[in-house]
């Protein structure tokens, strides 16, 4: 957390709350950039975004909590698409 340039977090599951206060803390502990990918359940089959106006985390909306899901190459690939090491 110290030596790498940027750096991007993946949690499952989180409010608001404890998004922001995640995002605080880590900008304490990361020495440079850092970005939050947070994963909410949804009932839905397709990924939909929130807007939470957090500055270092984007909130996804996926049916993800169940242990097919989360052990398919193929959720990860579309969940991860766009996601670019600058």
């Amino acid at each position: 957390m110290e030596t790498s340039s940027c750096i991007l977090f993946i949690r499952m599951g989180g409010t608001y709350e404890e998004a922001k206060e995640l995002e605080h803390i880590l900008k304490g502990m990361v020495k440079n950039d850092f970005y939050i990918l947070l994963l909410t359940n949804s009932e839905k089959e397709l990924l939909s975004e929130a807007n939470w106006d957090l500055p270092y985390t984007c909130v996804l909306h996926a049916p993800i909590f169940s242990m097919d899901v989360l052990r398919d190459d193929k959720v990860w690939e579309e969940l991860l698409s766009g996601v670019v090491i600058k």
